[in-house]
């Protein structure tokens, strides 16, 4: 997390958190937390307490908390809080319910809320008429939000996305 203020300081946390449920194989492929890590490493250095460094980069250990240790501060961190992000209503939504599993209000009613995916979405658009016309082999929809025209366009975009693309899966 990146915290601005207005007069420019920023500050920095950054923190792991234990869910205290056990950590899905595939959600650990990707961004390498582990079981290990989280129950018994560092929240610093992410190293496991039994190969705990001793370099500048952690000068001391300090266990993953849960949510609930952390949950007070952070709340106080976001008050009268902007937020920005990537897809962001989706960590706000879980913070969310987090706060309400520890009986705390997080109000992001009076936040300004800046979304990096949402303004890609606006800069980019990605409608069906968009989709036909990035396709060469699709005619592109004249008559967008006539159910039997996108049902068409749509099976349209979608064979030739699969053409296009031989990463794609080719079963449900």
């Amino acid at each position: 997390m990146h915290l601005h203020k207005p007069n420019g300081e920023m500050t920095s946390y950054a923190t792991l958190i234990n869910p205290i449920i056990p950590m899905p194989k595939d959600a650990s492929d990707v961004h390498g937390i582990t079981d290990e890590i989280i129950r018994t490493g560092c929240s610093r250095c992410w190293q496991p307490a039994a190969q705990h460094p001793d370099v500048e980069s952690c000068q001391e250990f300090k266990r993953v908390p849960r949510f609930s240790d952390i949950a007070s501060n952070l709340l106080k961190g976001f008050s009268d809080a902007d937020f920005g992000g990537y897809n962001v209503k989706f960590d706000l939504r879980i913070l969310e319910a987090e706060f309400m599993r520890c009986r705390l209000a997080f109000d992001m009613s009076q936040s300004a809320i800046i979304d990096g995916h949402r303004i890609w979405q606006i800069l980019e658009p990605r409608t069906l008429t968009d989709a036909t016309k990035h396709f060469p082999d699709v005619d592109p929809i004249t008559n967008a939000h006539e159910a039997l025209a996108d049902v068409i366009s749509t099976e349209e975009v979608i064979v030739s996305q699969l053409t296009h693309n031989t990463k794609l899966p080719r079963d449900v």
